[in-house]
């Protein structure tokens, strides 16, 4: 009876052992679960959640907008083209012996046209014209007179040369250049009236020009070139501007002369201006001279050259014979 208490007991101790050893196991794991519930639970709160202005900030951060600098890079700078040149648009037309010009832009030199400017006794060119080209009247020797619009601008090289009766020609104002060669030999010309804008006449515009009696020449006008009127053996009376500058060589060569008076503010003349001039008598020098080209004053007639004081130096340092230098007078 006594064994079987002992038996009885040890048992139930046994029991009350492993239950002992059962509830320190669950204690210990219950810590471990709630170690690792708070782990994530203080991870969870490291991590703030973001508001939905933050998540639109965060969007409108991912979509980038390029900057001017890259939109300028990535986008091709538009081209600029000059401006399309109006063409010229020209027409002729014929009644009885007068040819019209009308349209815009410049006259040019048409083979198509030669017909009727060739038999043509009058040539009318009508506003809107802009220029003349290059020999586009030239060698018209039935014409004895031309009209030119006030739209003029330019006079191109050779345009009425060889015009044979030409007899008068009114330059409108708005032309600045006489193109070379424009008028060389007209013999029958003995008018000019020259526009107020005219700055340049061109080499040999006038030369040959026999029955051209006088010209006025207008202020403004700057250079008259090489041989403007060479050989203009009827040229008799010439007037220049005081802004003229610069006369080049030969431009009075083989001209009538009987004397001359230079204007004050020419700064220089050229080789042999005056070669040829078998009447002129007197020249009458400005003080404004700077240089004086070799054989200036080659006429069998000449008798005086008037200078200023002022202008001994630049005299003396031309070469010219002792019979020449005799003839100047200082004032």
């Amino acid at each position: 009876m006594k064994m079987q208490r002992k038996r009885i007991m040890a048992g139930f101790l046994a029991l009350i052992l492993v239950c002992a050893l059962s509830s320190c196991g669950n204690s210990a794991g219950g810590k471990d679960s709630d170690s690792k519930s708070a782990d994530k639970s203080s991870a969870t709160s490291e991590a703030p959640k973001s508001t939905p202005a933050e998540k639109s900030t965060q969007a409108a951060a991912s979509t980038q907008t390029p900057t001017s600098s890259q939109a300028a890079a990535s986008t091709p700078a538009p081209t600029t083209s000059a401006p399309a040149a109006v063409p010229d648009a020209v027409s002729i037309r014929k009644e009885g012996d007068t040819v019209y010009l009308s349209g815009t832009g410049v006259v040019k030199q048409k083979d198509s046209w030669a017909n009727d400017l060739n038999s043509a006794v009058s040539i009318v060119v009508e506003e809107g014209i802009t220029g003349i080209g290059e020999r586009a009247f030239m060698t018209c020797m039935a014409v004895e007179s031309i009209t030119l619009p006030e739209s003029l601008k330019t006079i191109g090289e050779s345009a009425f040369s060889a015009c044979y009766k030409l007899k008068s020609i009114t330059l409108p104002n708005g032309v600045e250049t006489i193109g070379q060669s424009a008028f060389a030999k007209c013999r029958d010309l003995q008018s000019v009236t020259f526009p107020q804008g005219l700055q340049a006449i061109g080499k040999i515009a006038f030369q040959e020009c026999q029955s051209l009696q006088s010209i006025t020449l207008p202020e403004g006008l700057k250079t008259i070139d090489d041989w403007a009127f060479d050989g203009c053996m009827s040229l008799q009376s010439i007037t220049l501007p005081n802004s003229l500058e610069t006369i080049g060589k030969g431009a009075f060569g083989s001209c009538a002369f009987q004397s001359i008076t230079l204007p004050e503010g020419l700064k220089s003349i050229g080789d042999s201006v005056f070669l040829g001039c078998l009447k002129l008598q007197s020249i009458t020098l400005p003080g404004s001279l700077e240089t004086i080209g070799k054989r200036a004053f080659y006429c069998d007639a000449l008798t005086t050259v008037n200078a200023p004081n002022s202008l001994k130096s630049v005299i003396d340092a031309v070469d010219m014979p002792s019979d020449l230098k005799a003839k100047i007078v200082y004032q």
